[in-house]
C-alpha cells in the first residue's frame, strides 16, 4: 500500500496527472457552503475531511450551523483513515463517520465513503429537490483542506471537489505540513 501511495505522488510530479490536483472550487471555509450551491451543481451528497476542514486538528467540536442546515437536506459524512480519534464524534454531532482501511489519497478510501453515502441517500431520495434516482459518483462532493490527500483522490474517482482553507495551520502534526507542502509543489511542477 505504501508503494501505491509513492507511485501516486511520483505521478503528480511527472505532470500527467495535473488535473487531479486542481479542485473544482475554492472556498474560505465550510461556513460558506449552502444547499443551493450544491443543488445548482447537481451534487446530492457530501464527504468531508475532518481535521482542519471542520475543526482544528485533534479537537472535534460541533459542526458549523451552515453544515447542520445542509445535513438536514443532503446526506453528509466525514471520511477518515484515523480510526481511534472519532469514536465520540458521531454520537455528539449526528454526522456519520466513515472509517476507511485505505489511506487517503488512494481511491479505495473515497469509494468506501461513496458506498456509505449511497446507503444514506436512500432516505433522502425524492425530497427537498433531490432526484428520485440512484446516486452516481459525480453527484458526490469531497470537501477538504489538503490537495495531496483530499482533492487528488476524490478527483481520481470522479467526485466534485472543494478545497477550503485550513481552520488552523499550526495545530497540525509535521506529516500534515509535509503533505500540504507536496500539494502546493505539485501545482507548481505540473
Amino acid at each position: 500500500m505504501q508503494q501505491k501511495l509513492q507511485d501516486h505522488l511520483r505521478a503528480l510530479f511527472r505532470g500527467h496527472n495535473a488535473q487531479y490536483s486542481t479542485p473544482n472550487h475554492y472556498l474560505r471555509s465550510v461556513e460558506h457552503l449552502s444547499v443551493e450551491f450544491f443543488t445548482f451543481r447537481e451534487v446530492y451528497a457530501l464527504l468531508f475531511d475532518a481535521d482542519n476542514t471542520l475543526f482544528e486538528h485533534g479537537k472535534p467540536q460541533a459542526p458549523p450551523p451552515s453544515l447542520e442546515r445542509i445535513a438536514s437536506v443532503l446526506p453528509c459524512a466525514i471520511l477518515t483513515d484515523s480510526h481511534h480519534r472519532f469514536d465520540e464524534y458521531e454520537s455528539k454531532t449526528g454526522l456519520k463517520v466513515v472509517r476507511t482501511q485505505h489511506l487517503k489519497p488512494l481511491e479505495g478510501a473515497f469509494l468506501d465513503g461513496f458506498e456509505v453515502l449511497k446507503q444514506m441517500y436512500e432516505s433522502y431520495r425524492g425530497r427537498n429537490g433531490i432526484p428520485d434516482a440512484d446516486l452516481q459518483i459525480h453527484n458526490v462532493a469531497m470537501i477538504g483542506d489538503m490537495v495531496a490527500k483530499d482533492i487528488v483522490g476524490a478527483n481520481k474517482v470522479g467526485m466534485y471537489t472543494l478545497k477550503v482553507r485550513p481552520v488552523k495551520y499550526l495545530s497540525e502534526p509535521l506529516s500534515a505540513h509535509l503533505a500540504r507542502y507536496l500539494g502546493r509543489a505539485s501545482r507548481l511542477f505540473c
